[in-house]
């Protein structure tokens, strides 16, 4: 029931106990730290007692608090199921909504109170993601600058560092960032080119099944809106150039389109913090962001209050 390892660190950085290829814990891990951990395989993260690493502690005990939560969620689903018909299963209903919201209140409350106060841990790493970055973008930028000033070398902290630079780069009311990429003629087209419009900016690629899914619905919202002040600029993803206008063609894609044919690594997709597609952006006609993350007819009616229609 014992086991034991030795290893060097040479700096503080992240590490995955992990056992039989299913369960893992992460822990933070300092040079120079002798760790001792106690736990139950049968329930493997609320048993864990871990002593000799203040990081890995704190991860440990907050995954504990946090758990908690959970169980508070999982109770109220259980009570909906036993009386689930019930005559006043309405009213039941209604009551554990309320309930279920109050605990996502106060986890999330939980969360941010935690980063604010271990700002400088890499601990608050694993548990920031769990905050909408776009409602805590200011959450964010306080870990992002400590632990970017504490860490500037740890590959976690610097790609933390570019996700909040992009969020704060692309927050809803500031100038949408600068694209100039060529389009399929060759010529670079500047998304400034268009301003005086509402702009859709389009991240998506020939390959990415949900994007082609979408480009039905985007043809039909700019043939509706193209003369009414409406454009698309339509940067894609892709690395293969054939397989990128053979999608243009098909779909019936005539707006502008441009693409560095870099894939995620794309200037664009970079500048803007996207890491899946499809994802859009929309520009005002002064050149401000006022909207990201539309689609279908959530995209159609902004666009619709935009244009004054």
């Amino acid at each position: 029931g014992n086991f034991s390892m030795s290893f060097n660190v040479e700096k503080t950085c992240f590490h995955r106990l992990e056992l039989n290829n299913k369960i893992y814990q992460l822990l933070v891990i300092s040079p120079g730290e002798n760790i001792n951990i106690i736990f139950s395989l049968n329930d493997f993260q609320n048993s864990m007692q871990i002593s000799g690493s203040p990081e890995s502690e704190l991860i440990v005990e907050t995954q504990k608090i946090l758990n908690g939560f959970k169980k508070r969620t999982d109770s109220l689903d259980v009570i909906y199921k036993n009386h689930v018909t019930s005559s006043n299963i309405d009213s039941l209903r209604y009551e554990l909504s309320l309930k279920a919201q109050q605990i996502e209140i106060e986890r999330i409350n939980f969360i941010h109170d935690f980063i604010v106060k271990h700002n400088n841990s890499l601990a608050g790493l694993i548990f920031i993601e769990q905050l909408n970055i776009d409602q805590y973008l200011n959450t964010y930028s306080i870990l992002d600058k400590r632990l970017f000033e504490k860490y500037p070398d740890d590959d976690y902290v610097v790609s933390f560092h570019y996700k909040v630079g992009a969020a704060r780069r692309t927050a809803i009311g500031s100038p949408a960032p600068e694209i100039v990429l060529p389009a399929p003629d060759g010529n670079k087209i500047a998304l400034s080119s268009l301003l005086g419009k509402i702009v859709v900016i389009d991240f998506w690629a020939s390959w990415c099944g949900p994007c082609r899914h979408e480009n039905p619905n985007k043809v039909a919202i700019y043939n509706k809106y193209k003369d009414k002040g409406l454009e698309f600029y339509s940067i894609s993803l892709d690395k293969d150039r054939n397989a990128w206008l053979a999608a243009i063609d098909n779909d019936k894609l005539t707006w502008t389109q441009v693409s560095d044919l870099k894939y995620f690594q794309s200037e664009a997709a970079i500048l803007y913090g996207v890491t899946s597609i499809p994802t859009m952006f929309i520009m005002d006609q002064k050149g401000y962001l006022v909207a990201k993350g539309l689609r279908g007819q959530q995209l159609e009616n902004k666009i619709i209050e935009l244009l004054g229609q």
